[in-house]
């Protein structure tokens, strides 16, 4: 961190299976919150950089690409002109090309040339939205507070609003196959002592069912499937005045059972992704 930071980031490459890991990137002054490659040379990452005026609410988006495996990134405007825009959140891209944005306030961006440009799409909520998911080049969603679910059909050019059943913050969605996904989500407040709850679809996001909860002090942040059946979740568990312990819980009948894996050394986990059913 240098003097001049208020914020820091990392991003780190590993090109044996994880069992290594270098810096490529850490002298960023902002907060990174998703990264991901289309193939080994062409990523993205976004987030959120400090706000302007201190202590205040007011962040600005930032996307970062790279046409190198990550051995320098540059810069992309996110082409929102109001001065300032919120953090970016997560996004994903549908096919060569095209990839869709989300973050704070509702705020959807969407691209169709590799990133290079990105247009603002209206979607009638301006809940801050935490993740994305697409199915295919056509049928994605997107989550966030408020037990928000918004649906596309249309490469993300439109979207409309989902029942949820919940008012939790929505974190993250993932879908398994063509019909099966699920939805992690909790509420942030703490001293609420509300439930984490994970929602499930079999008819491919047609209709969303509360599958699991968790009531006590366990917030959920991200979840990763590598079939129908086996699963996880990451987050944290609350044990007292400053103590917080990193979880994974697993599940290995589709998401109606969840066995705690282990303690993380850690605080807080974040996300979680798996290669294949033992590597993650």
């Amino acid at each position: 961190m240098n003097q001049k930071s208020s914020w820091w980031t990392s991003i780190i490459h590993t090109t044996d299976g994880g069992t290594n890991w270098t810096i490529q990137l850490d002298t960023l002054d902002a907060l990174l919150f998703a990264v991901s490659f289309l193939d080994s040379s062409f990523g993205f990452a976004v987030g959120q950089t400090p706000a302007p005026i201190p202590c205040s609410a007011i962040y600005s988006g930032i996307i970062l690409r790279t046409k190198n495996g990550g051995t320098s990134w540059s810069v992309i405007d996110a082409g929102i002109t109001t001065g300032w825009n919120s953090g970016f959140k997560d996004f994903c891209f549908t096919n060569e090309g095209n990839g869709v944005l989300v973050g704070n306030y509702g705020v959807i961006l969407k691209s169709s040339n590799d990133g290079e440009i990105w247009e603002l799409n209206l979607n009638g909520t301006t809940n801050d939205l935490s993740g994305i998911e697409f199915k295919d080049a056509n049928n994605g969603f997107a989550v966030g507070a408020e037990g928000t679910i918004l649906r596309t059909t249309n490469s993300g050019s439109t979207w409309t609003t989902q029942p949820s059943g919940t008012s939790l913050h929505l974190n993250d969605i993932y879908f398994a196959d063509e019909d099966n996904g699920w939805i992690v989500g909790t509420n942030f407040n703490w001293a609420q002592n509300d439930s984490s709850l994970i929602l499930h679809t079999t008819d491919g996001g047609i209709s969303w069912i509360k599958q699991t909860s968790f009531v006590g002090s366990m917030q959920l942040f991200d979840l990763y499937f590598v079939d129908v059946n086996i699963g996880w979740v990451v987050g944290s568990e609350h044990y007292g005045v400053g103590d917080y312990q990193g979880v994974i819980l697993k599940t290995s009948d589709g998401g109606v059972n969840w066995v705690k894996s282990t303690n993380a050394n850690c605080p807080y986990l974040w996300s979680i992704f798996f290669v294949n059913e033992n590597t993650g």
